[in-house]
C-alpha cells in the first residue's frame, strides 16, 4: 500500500480549508487526522475515508461558516419585533393602514398592466422568422380640426407600394376590414 492512500482525501482538507474559520481549522484537521488514523487501523482504508468526509459534511454548520452571521438568532428576534409592531399599528390605525395597503395595492396592479402593455408591444409579431423586417403603413388624416391615425388604407396604396417601393419591400400584403360594410344612401336613412 502506498504512503499517498494512507492520508486523508484531500478534496475534503481544501473544502474545510476554504469553508471552515480560521480559528476552528487547525484544531479541526487534526482532530480528524487523528479519527482517521483511528478508523484506518481499527477499520479499513475506504471505511475511513468515508467517515472523514461524513465529518467534513457534518462541519457545515453556521457556526462553524466562514463568514456566516455572526448572530443569527439576533436578526431573527429582530424581524419577529418588526412584524409584530407592525401587526400592532395596523390594529390601531385602521383606516389609515388601509389607504396605504389599498394605494400599495393599486400601485402595484398598475405597475403590472404598464409592464405586460411593455411586454407585449416589445414582442408583438416576433413569432415571424423575419419580425424585425416587418412594417405597417399608417394613414394620417385631419377630420373637423382633430388629426387621427389609423391603419385602414385605401387599396390603391397597396398597388403603389408594390410600384414605387417595391425593391425595398419582398412582399406588400393588403387586407381588408373584417367587419360588415352598409352601403345606403342617407336621403333613405339607411345608413
Amino acid at each position: 500500500m502506498s504512503q499517498r492512500s494512507n492520508i486523508p482525501p484531500k478534496l475534503a482538507q481544501k473544502l474545510l480549508q476554504w469553508f471552515l474559520k480560521d480559528d476552528l481549522l487547525e484544531e479541526v484537521l487534526g482532530d480528524l487526522e487523528e479519527k482517521f488514523e483511528l478508523e484506518k487501523e481499527t477499520y479499513s482504508l475506504s471505511k475511513a475515508r468515508r467517515n472523514y468526509w461524513y465529518q467534513v459534511i457534518k462541519y457545515i454548520r453556521p457556526f462553524a461558516i466562514r463568514g456566516s452571521f455572526n448572530h443569527p438568532q439576533k436578526n431573527l428576534t429582530m424581524i419577529k419585533n418588526y412584524l409584530k409592531i407592525g401587526f400592532r399599528r395596523l390594529k390601531r390605525n385602521k383606516v389609515y393602514s388601509a389607504l396605504n395597503i389599498g394605494g400599495l395595492s393599486v400601485g402595484l396592479a398598475v405597475a403590472m398592466l404598464i409592464g405586460l402593455w411593455l411586454y407585449h408591444e416589445l414582442t408583438f409579431n416576433d413569432y415571424h422568422t423575419n419580425h424585425d423586417q416587418i412594417a405597417r403603413v399608417m394613414q394620417h388624416k385631419t377630420r373637423d380640426g382633430v388629426k387621427i391615425t389609423r391603419a385602414p388604407l385605401p387599396f390603391p396604396v397597396g398597388k403603389e407600394l408594390r410600384e414605387v417601393y417595391g425593391d425595398n419591400f419582398e412582399t406588400v400584403v393588403m387586407s381588408s376590414w373584417t367587419w360588415g360594410h352598409v352601403l345606403g344612401d342617407e336621403d333613405k336613412g339607411v345608413l
